[in-house]
């Protein structure tokens, strides 16, 4: 099937819409529900997105989407509600024809690294991306919440915390600096976690955000966990910052504050509770997966690769950094 590829307009969001909600049927997203799939569209599209929509050559029909919101920077992010096809190697092609309009525009601008967020129980859309080149980034899975007790080491974090708690934050953002991950952390980043842990604390037991740390002996925290409500996932909670300092690491620890995030997201009525993690990290990647997390989502990313070192002769590998500069 020929498809015809011509910069996605308002007039495709109703098809697009429909395209959306079936991809999204049976996975818990919210862009399952028709309406709330043409909200989401109509969201981005607003805001001048870079996009293209593939239209069926003979009868005209839509056969997939794929956008960009404004790239800041070198990076753009295709998010999950700015792609859908149809089903089967016809998405295959559909997808690959958008990506080269995309990915020729966007690299035009200077834009060099790219991620696409998929749903892990696509399998055509995962397959697609990793034949153009993406590879699995971040990962995003969920386990059911249910209730449990509550180990005496954790309790709800406290103002008087908050500076230690920024020390663990940072203690994170350094491991997670160094191999096999490679991902500084972004400017700004511990103040933006410290709104974050302050924002928690003031929500109180009664808010949807928590913030729990686990107490050693000696007053000293070793660990924390924050959570709020899943903004995609419907009837989940996410873990948005965990960590637990070196040392008491494979000491229980870290799932004695799943625990109690758990206990609090079956209290509030919620059916999952999940977390992010990047792929590439050893710890999270076991700590998460061997306490039931399932994956959900990923984010796939591509590096574009425009400098060989040796000029446009020699067919070596650049070195980028993750922001897609040359260092």
């Amino acid at each position: 099937m020929e498809a015809r590829i011509v910069p996605f307009g308002r007039q495709h969001i109703p098809a697009a819409a429909a395209l959306l909600a079936e991809t999204g049927k049976g996975r818990g997203l919210d862009t399952a529900d028709p309406v709330v799939a043409c909200q989401r569209i109509q969201e981005w599209a607003t805001r001048q997105p870079a996009g293209f929509a593939a239209l069926d050559g003979v009868s005209g029909r839509l056969l997939g989407f794929m956008a960009v919101s404004p790239p800041g920077g070198r990076k753009a992010r295709v998010r999950l509600d700015q792609h859908a096809t149809v089903g089967g190697d016809v998405g295959h092609q559909v997808r690959c024809a958008l990506y080269a309009a995309l990915s020729g525009q966007l690299v035009g601008d200077g834009v060099l690294v790219h991620d696409a967020n998929v749903l892990a129980g696509d399998e055509g859309a995962v397959a697609s991306f990793a034949r153009l080149g993406f590879g699995i980034d971040q990962v995003k899975g969920f386990r059911p919440a249910a209730p449990a007790v509550w180990d005496p080491r954790v309790r709800r974090a406290l103002p008087e915390d908050i500076p230690r708690l920024v020390e663990l934050a940072e203690e994170v953002q350094e491991f997670h600096a160094g191999p096999p991950m490679w991902r500084p952390p972004e400017p700004g980043a511990s103040q933006m976690v410290e709104l974050g842990y302050r924002r928690a604390i003031e929500d109180g037991p009664a808010g949807l955000h928590l913030l729990v740390v686990a107490e050693i002996p000696g007053g000293r925290l070793a660990g924390l966990m924050q959570a709020a409500p899943d903004g995609r996932f419907t009837g989940a909670v996410t873990i948005d910052l965990a960590g637990v300092t070196q040392r008491f690491r494979s000491t229980g620890v870290g799932t004695a504050l799943l625990n109690a995030v758990t206990d609090w997201s079956a209290g509030l009525g919620f059916a999952r509770c999940g977390a992010g993690w990047t792929s590439a990290n050893p710890v999270s990647d076991r700590f998460w997966r061997s306490r039931g997390l399932v994956p959900q989502a990923y984010r796939m990313s591509r590096v574009i690769d425009r400098w060989p070192p040796g000029g446009a002769a020699d067919s070596g590998p650049a070195v980028l950094d993750r922001d897609g500069s040359p260092p």
